[in-house]
């Protein structure tokens, strides 16, 4: 397969309905450490996308943005059995200032968490795994904003120190930076709830924006020719 842009370039040129030199090949790969053999894993993000560049596909690096609950935050954690479900419930009750969260979810054979339920994870996406959704509507927004607190200079070192290291990696081999961070509400409730709210999106993350919604310094991100950042983030 014949190449003349680099990774970077050609995803770029197809996210924006260009033609690049040739159909880009990317992968998710999420948790998986290997491509075809579990004796030849890879022990990092940066192993891998040297593979997988060499075999002419293409790839992407990232991070993850620091985040931890409210020390005001109580949490509640417990299961049930009922008679007309199948498998266990497991139960996440978060009460903040503004409100209490709750979550529950079906723990069926593939639920990789045992009794916990990660806030974070799209494991509780379908709706044959999770019964009620953290975030189902406009009513729980004003909780959702108190339920993450600030992260202190001290904490946001190794989060920037890692950042460096992504860029400074990307731009050597010529791929993507991508990060991001989200609240699985489900899709039906997400759409439900920006049907007759159009500013839903906008109402779930807090009016003083900080690093847990998104605002955190473009410097450490990986810019396109303009100027611009290329690094993608779910909200």
């Amino acid at each position: 397969m014949r190449s003349t842009l680099t990774s970077r370039e050609r995803l770029l040129q197809a996210i924006d309905h260009s033609e690049p030199d040739h159909v880009p090949l990317c992968f998710k790969w999420w948790g998986r450490p290997y491509l075809t053999g579990r004796d030849e894993g890879w022990g990092n993000q940066f192993e891998r996308v040297l593979r997988t560049l060499r075999l002419g596909m293409d790839d992407t690096v990232g991070f993850d943005t620091p985040r931890k609950l409210n020390p005001e935050v109580k949490v509640r954690t417990w299961k049930e059995v009922q008679p007309d479900e199948t498998h266990h419930l497991l139960f996440n009750e978060y009460e903040t200032p503004e409100g209490t969260l709750r979550q529950v979810v079906r723990r069926t054979i593939d639920w990789p968490f045992g009794d916990d339920i990660p806030i974070f994870t799209d494991y509780v996406v379908p709706t044959a795994r999770s019964k009620k959704y953290l975030i189902e509507g406009v009513e729980d927004l004003k909780a959702l904003s108190s339920l993450f607190s600030e992260s202190t200079e001290e904490e946001l070192k190794p989060f920037f120190a890692e950042a460096e290291r992504v860029k400074g990696f990307a731009e050597a081999h010529g791929v993507l930076v991508e990060c991001g961070m989200f609240v699985e509400v489900g899709w039906k409730a997400g759409l439900y709830s920006a049907t007759p709210y159009p500013g839903f999106a906008e109402l779930r993350t807090p009016s003083k924006p900080s690093l847990e919604t998104h605002t955190f310094s473009t410097n450490y991100l990986t810019s396109s020719s303009n100027g611009t950042s290329d690094t993608f983030s779910s909200s």
